[in-house]
């Protein structure tokens, strides 16, 4: 087969999907109902994740400063430097990067138990487009889940901590599919604790890689008896026969297609328009006994990473301000990029952006009074009544003071996460009021119900806020295309108020 990039729609997958019955149906793939994965499914997933924050994070699945991993459970200091479980290191071989070109014709199968004293290997593999061979990703993986990652984008090799919540359970999960499901809802507290949640959860186990042979087997099991789980017989792009499982959140979703004989993952894609296409496959896993001494002495050791992203949470809190946590957290996630803002008290930001693959980058901004209405003044300011809100951005914005540019201006106001409940009700009432804009009831990515709120621009795009209307939260923020359909999208992972900026951003942070 040919690589191409999964934007250029490598369909594979042929019958329909045909949906299991109840008894049947089983964990989540990870786009849909109360918990979606917002960023490719790369295996490089939920490992980010060393925290510390406030409990009413603690549902959220993320990189993170703020939360334990959709749990609950303890969470690491957010300064805490980042370590790996013990691994033998004496005569560590070198291992030169050989990229793949193709997709294996024989998947691996993973190992049935972990090996005592070695690390677990794995290579994933992504098509390229018409002149590209695509991506390779090395993963070497400790006993306690951290992991050396390195891949073609020529950046040396990046040392990612161990994970927090059910991934940090991986060696204590039950073999028995309901005893483990019982267990999974348990991690996953009770907040967040669906059937999206866990399916999202078991997929994990899987990409994961530690899990014995017996517990891959009762996920496997368990995933299917979940509500809206579809599963049908498939092949990977080398051709290899598997077992693809998803389950589908207005007609997307990501796949898994997994090997059913020694219940491996083998490939990863997604769902759309209708159609499947793949997106990453397993190349190789097995476990060898030492991290090459190339790989281990020059990776990056990444640095505590922002809470947002690969979920979002469900229920999502208004924030609640405090003298002891004066730092207001506002993390977004969109398909390829996840970004947290850490803003103070007098306007400074520090903005921690991390891409799928886990590179990252911070920035800090110093106070910007440009813009009235945004300014810490602005903000403290605003009406809580529509109309003189209303009034104040149009005198604010001037000869610029368009419905068009007024919607914007809502947008931002909402998008900063600084606006007080009164004020956000108050924003809520001008957008069904403000001339040319449409409201109507619907549901975010993440299965969040929600007013969808859309106006066309000066340049003829489609813009939509979709707001929570208990909190007047805006959750998610975009784009139409003609048909209506969702063009391009952003969503709301966290909002919250913590005590101070993650010292590793405030060290690593450059000046805008």
């Amino acid at each position: 087969m040919t690589p191409q990039r999964p934007s250029e729609l490598l369909e594979r997958y042929a019958p329909a999907p045909q949906p299991v019955s109840e008894t049947l149906l089983g964990d989540f793939t990870h786009r849909s109902a109360d918990v979606v994965r917002l960023v490719p499914r790369r295996h490089i997933a939920r490992w980010l994740i060393p925290a510390a924050a406030a409990a009413t994070v603690a549902g959220l699945v993320i990189f993170s400063t703020a939360s334990s991993h959709k749990t609950g459970l303890p969470a690491a200091s957010p300064s805490a430097a980042v370590t790996a479980a013990p691994v033998p290191t004496s005569a560590a071989p070198t291992a030169a990067f050989k990229p793949l070109t193709a997709a294996p014709a024989t998947p691996p199968t993973a190992p049935a138990a972990p090996v005592a004293g070695q690390v677990l290997y794995e290579e994933w593999w992504s098509p390229g487009g018409r002149t590209s061979a695509g991506t390779t990703t090395e993963f070497w993986i400790a006993s306690d889940g951290s992991r050396w990652v390195r891949d073609t984008n020529g950046s040396d090799p990046t040392l990612l901590p161990a994970p927090t919540g059910y991934l940090s359970q991986v060696a204590t999960l039950p073999s028995d599919p309901s005893a483990l499901t019982a267990r999974m809802r348990q991690l996953l507290g009770s907040a967040n604790s669906s059937d999206a949640a866990v399916f999202a959860a078991y997929a994990d186990v899987l990409t994961d890689g530690r899990a014995t042979l017996a517990v891959r087997q009762a996920v496997v099991a368990a995933m299917r008896k979940l509500s809206g789980v579809t599963v049908r017989a498939s092949h990977t792009m080398g051709g290899a026969p598997c077992t693809l499982i998803e389950r589908l959140s207005a007609g997307k979703g990501n796949l898994y297609c997994i090997t059913e004989a020694t219940a491996t993952l083998v490939e990863t894609g997604e769902t759309k328009n209708g159609g499947d296409y793949a997106d990453t496959t397993l190349a190789t896993m097995s476990y060898i006994p030492v991290v090459p001494a190339d790989v281990r002495d020059n990776a990056t050791t990444s640095p505590t990473r922002p809470p947002i992203g690969y979920v979002v949470l469900n229920p999502l809190a208004a924030p609640s301000y405090s003298p002891a946590t004066p730092v207001l957290l506002v993390g977004w996630s969109t398909k390829n990029l996840l970004t947290a803002t850490y803003t103070l008290a007098d306007g400074t930001r520090y903005s921690h952006k991390t891409t799928w693959d886990g590179s990252y980058n911070s920035t800090k901004y110093a106070p910007d009074n440009s813009v009235p209405y945004l300014s810490v003044t602005g903000i403290a300011s605003l009406p809580t009544d529509a109309v003189a809100l209303d009034a104040l951005l149009r005198q604010d914005l001037q000869s610029a003071a368009s419905d068009a540019s007024v919607f914007t201006a809502y947008q931002a106001i909402l998008r900063d996460g600084r606006a007080q409940a009164p004020v956000r009700t108050a924003i809520l009432q001008a957008l069904r009021a403000l001339p040319s804009t449409t409201a109507v009831a619907t549901k975010d990515v993440a299965d969040r119900t929600c007013t969808r709120f859309t106006h066309s621009l000066a340049d003829g795009t489609v813009s939509f806020v979709c707001i929570d209307e208990p909190t007047g939260l805006m959750i998610e923020t975009g784009t139409l295309a003609s048909d209506g359909s969702v063009a391009s999208r952003s969503d709301l992972a966290l909002i919250t108020y913590i005590a101070e900026v993650p010292a590793p951003i405030l060290t690593n942070a450059k000046p805008a």
